[in-house]
């Protein structure tokens, strides 16, 4: 979980620092990160202005491996 966090704080300041958005209000906001969820696979579709849904989540053929949440090397 740590680990996740750190990478996604990286992840979200390394595309702030690219797209200086400025201030940003929640409909520039969403947009930014529906850019980057993009580019990572989720396929974020805009539902309204200021809601995403994502169709698609790229950890799915590990979480099938792993349904209980456990890698191999954990059990």
């Amino acid at each position: 979980m740590r680990a996740a966090e750190r990478r996604g704080r990286r992840m979200g300041e390394a595309a702030r620092d690219e797209t200086r958005p400025g201030r940003l209000g929640p409909e520039r906001g969403l947009t930014v990160c529906e850019r980057l969820l993009d580019a990572y696979g989720y396929e974020p579709v805009r539902q309204a202005p200021t809601e995403l849904r994502l169709r698609n989540c790229p950890f799915h053929p590990l979480t099938a491996k792993a349904p209980d949440g456990r890698m191999a090397r954990d059990r």
